[in-house]
């Protein structure tokens, strides 16, 4: 049986944490803003809201729920709010997070809206890898998650991977997703509406991971930006709309099966591969094409037939 906690007035951290340590089980949120900070999901134990109407608000400190080392817990059907104000294009990381998970494996967070960060949204670094924790295919499961008017929506941070992200919605961040990890896969999700969609930059054991069936529209200055990708990296299957792909000192990026309506750029060494897209060439937002001469391109077409680009 699930323990409720329907409490709302003043700082709940102290309340709410000694709810979710009495042991495994469900610890059922009800509707109503909670302030709270620093929040510690314990393992085997799962803290559910009522969708929307639950909201854990930022009460001070760095992170409303913050994860470190545990396995087997799970965050859902609730919101994560931040005090971050005014034109979320000018956002800062003042490292404010919604969520923070370190060193963490075999989790899950499901139907969970982060919002209104200075800082990230989501942010998970150093999956804690082994044979009896995470053997290369448990590090965690995010699910139907809503990032929005954050700094950066949602983060891969140092070694944060095997992790399965889908149906993601990030959108009005000043950066919607970061890879910085490599083993990520990233589907069926939409990152529009940012001022960068998803940026990939290799950290310690970076990118060959994968990102599949999404939408990357209406950004405002790069849809996708790979900076210094050297393991390479799988994009398949993607709508680029607006924004610029830009491939800089990187190596093994793949861009293959997808749409593109948006100026591309390959810069610096490395040889990267971009084959079967429909290209769609549109006055103002896909009329620019610099690609370095190692660029292999295969396949590509537009409505009228092959495609090529004058390099």
């Amino acid at each position: 049986m699930a323990r409720t906690f329907d409490r709302t007035d003043g700082d709940v951290t102290g309340v709410l944490q000694a709810r979710l340590c009495e042991g495994p089980g469900i610890v059922q949120l009800g509707p109503g803003t909670h302030m709270c900070s620093g929040l510690r999901i314990p393992e085997n134990v799962t803290l559910a809201g009522e969708g929307p109407a639950t909201v854990l608000r930022l009460r001070e400190g760095s992170a409303v729920v913050q994860q470190d080392g545990v396995s087997g817990w799970v965050l859902r059907d609730l919101v994560l709010e931040g005090n971050a104000s005014g034109d979320w294009k000018n956002r800062v990381d003042a490292g404010q997070t919604g969520i923070a998970i370190d060193r963490c494996w075999g989790y899950e967070v499901t139907g969970v809206t982060v919002r209104h960060f200075d800082g990230t949204g989501i942010r998970i670094r150093h999956t804690a890898l082994s044979a009896d924790k995470a053997p290369y295919c448990n590090g965690g499961n995010l699910d139907r998650i809503t990032v929005h008017d954050c700094h950066v929506g949602l983060c891969f941070g140092e070694r944060g991977e095997y992790l399965n992200a889908v149906e993601v919605s990030a959108y009005q961040n000043t950066t919607g997703v970061i890879i910085n990890a490599g083993n990520v896969k990233l589907a069926a999700s939409n990152i529009c509406s940012n001022v960068d969609g998803v940026f990939i930059e290799d950290r310690e054991n970076g990118s060959h991971g994968a990102l599949a069936n999404c939408l990357v529209n209406h950004n405002h200055r790069h849809a996708l930006w790979c900076r210094n990708v050297k393991n390479g990296m799988t994009i398949q299957n993607c709508c680029f709309f607006y924004g610029d792909i830009t491939i800089e000192d990187s190596q093994g990026v793949v861009i293959d099966g997808g749409e593109i309506c948006c100026n591309l750029f390959a810069r610096g060494g490395g040889t990267n591969r971009i084959a079967g897209n429909y290209i769609i060439p549109y006055a103002g937002i896909c009329e620019r094409f610099e690609l370095a001469p190692s660029t292999l391109l295969d396949g590509n077409f537009t409505a009228t037939g092959a495609w090529s680009p004058v390099r």
